[in-house]
């Protein structure tokens, strides 16, 4: 049987290792070099990827639901009552600050056949901006 340092001097496999901080991909053996991905030393992405002095223009949009300061899952039910009562092609714009709309509200999109055009920084909050679907 080869123990685990073994395997490490011979190079060892890609695979799920934990580790204190919780878990991560690495390559056993070797120290990945996460600045090889192509992000410099401030993290962002270089290159056409991103710009640092453009902003993303909003998309325009039919109406708004205001879910600052609510919690999951209050910011997708109110979302998902305002779109029921629009048509087909509106854009519903959706304000909440909940950590976990960020997971929610793609999720809900995809689920219930919208289309999420946009999630850009508004101030605190985040604006999600929702194509209803058909």
């Amino acid at each position: 049987m080869v123990d685990r340092a073994e395997k490490r001097q011979r190079g060892g496999r890609i695979g799920f290792t934990p580790s204190r901080r919780g878990a991560s991909y690495e390559r056993r053996g070797a120290a990945p070099d996460v600045r090889a991905g192509g992000f410099p030393e401030n993290g962002r992405m270089s290159g056409s990827a991103q710009r640092d002095t453009e902003t993303p223009p909003h998309p325009p949009w039919d109406r708004e639901v205001d879910a600052r300061g609510l919690l999951c899952p209050l910011p997708v039910l109110r979302a998902r009552k305002v779109l029921l009562a629009m048509a087909p092609g509106q854009v519903l714009r959706v304000l909440a600050t909940d950590p976990a709309a960020v997971i929610d509200m793609p999720h809900f999109a995809r689920e219930a056949g919208h289309d999420l055009i946009a999630s850009l920084p508004e101030g605190e909050a985040t604006a999600y901006y929702l194509r209803r679907g058909g």
